[in-house]
């Protein structure tokens, strides 16, 4: 009797994670400044394949101009928005925020869409994202960054 109920809680727990092998969908939404960079802003999106399960974050940076290029991007990404900060100082980013309380950072060589395949969060979980993304001048060989808006994503 034991194992026919061990053997029934293994084939429902099984049943149940297969079926739950990743969100049904997810909602975006933009919140928070951006921050010009050649009178240009950054921007951050998402998209979600509920087929696949993936997840795509792209993150668009200013065009530059004038020995300026783009080096790579970071993704700031969270479990909480952080909002009412003042703006970074000099050397980091000056006049930009940081709107994500990052739990993770990652960083990228060059402008690529983050490709992600999203485990099985529970519905109503919300993560936040921001880009960040960094320019190198030949001119004085100086590092700038770039902060995109936030992303909030509500999982469904």
């Amino acid at each position: 009797m034991i194992r026919h109920s061990l053997l029934a809680c293994c084939v429902w727990l099984s049943a149940t994670v297969a079926s739950a092998q990743h969100p049904a969908g997810i909602a975006f939404q933009n919140y928070g400044p951006t921050c010009s960079f050649f009178l240009q802003d950054a921007t951050i999106a998402g998209s979600y394949d509920a087929s696949t399960g993936d997840l795509t974050i792209e993150v668009d940076p200013a065009a530059t101009c004038c020995n300026t290029y783009l080096s790579g991007e970071y993704l700031l990404i969270g479990v909480a928005p952080l909002t009412g900060l003042p703006a970074l100082p000099p050397p980091f980013a000056p006049g930009c925020e940081i709107l994500v309380w990052p739990f993770a950072t990652l960083f990228s060589q060059g402008d690529q869409p983050w490709t992600f395949r999203m485990p099985p969060f529970p519905p109503g979980m919300k993560l936040y994202m921001q880009g960040v993304a960094r320019y190198f001048t030949t001119i004085g060989f100086t590092d700038d960054l770039q902060t995109t808006d936030g992303l909030e994503l509500t999982i469904l």
